[in-house]
């Protein structure tokens, strides 16, 4: 049988090994603490040089440059989608973009509100319907009638069902652009919207079915309207039966009448007109004598 003896070289050589697995270590442990301090000293550098960048944008942004501001902003967080501070630089300026608008639009302050309004949906995620719809309100209070029309128009493209986008469009048609086509071309609609809702509510006979207190005020303006442009076209055929449901739907209030009495005098039905001015003045028109 072989016998193994321990003597002091053993001691040794196990004490030199040890030795060395503790240099190597430490070696080792140095070069990543090294390492893992000059990775975060470049870290911090960059972190140092990328709110430089930020706040060059922000003075972009101050200076009035708001698309040069932001496009920045958009390519450096592409760039660096990690980096906190861009992705905080682009929602803030976004964000200051429609305080800015909001705080015009209170005050008021169209011109000012619809510079940002316009910035503010170019830039933002969501919402747009909403912008779009004050952007209108300002380009009409501008005067800028034909831009108003198409924010209108728009809008209507996305809620077809709503009457008052059809009346706005209407209004802006007949009281800015004297553009009477289009006008009746939304009035008819007006007029479909109206049959097909009351159809869907009330069937088939809505007009023995429905209580006209129930039904809004603007179906009676829409009617009125359509009306007063069929006799301004004098297409009297059209403008008859629309007063009667204006009527029928308002017999309180006096513009009804008062258009029906300009039809019966151009049909020259006076007696009838006599009557619907006197019903008109009862209702409180002024502008007959």
């Amino acid at each position: 049988e072989k016998t193994y003896t321990i003597t002091g070289n053993y001691f040794k050589i196990q004490g030199l090994a040890f030795l060395v697995f503790i240099i190597l270590s430490g070696i080792s442990f140095g070069i990543v603490h090294i390492a893992s301090f000059l990775f975060n000293r470049h870290l911090e550098s960059v972190h140092r040089e990328n709110i430089l960048k930020v706040k060059e944008a922000n003075t972009l942004f101050g200076a009035g440059k708001i698309d040069e501001a932001i496009t920045q902003i958009i390519s450096l967080n592409r760039k660096s989608p990690m980096e906190v501070v861009f992705r905080n630089a682009h929602d803030s300026l976004i964000h200051e973009i429609g305080s800015m608008a909001e705080q015009n639009f209170a005050s008021r302050n169209f011109e000012r509100a619809l510079y940002y309004y316009q910035y503010f949906k170019k830039y933002q995620d969501h919402g747009q319907t909403e912008t779009l719809e004050k952007i209108a309100v300002c380009q009409y209070n501008t005067a800028m009638y034909p831009e108003a029309l198409q924010s209108l128009k728009q809008l209507h493209s996305e809620k077809p069902w709503s009457l008052e986008l059809i009346y706005d469009i209407v209004k802006v048609n007949l009281n800015h652009l004297n553009n009477t086509t289009e006008a009746m071309f939304y009035l008819n609609l007006g007029e479909k919207t109206f049959r097909d809702n009351m159809e869907k509510i009330y069937g088939e006979a809505f007009m023995v079915m429905m209580d006209p207190k129930d039904i809004p005020d603007l179906y009676y303006e829409i009617f009125i309207a359509k009306a007063q442009l069929e006799l301004k076209l004098k297409d009297y055929k059209e403008a008859e039966p629309d007063l009667e449901l204006a009527i029928y739907l308002r017999p309180a209030r006096f513009e009804g009448y008062q258009v029906r009495a300009e039809l019966n005098i151009e049909r020259q039905r006076y007696r009838s007109a006599c009557t619907d001015l006197r019903k008109a003045k009862e209702l409180g028109a002024t502008d007959i004598s």
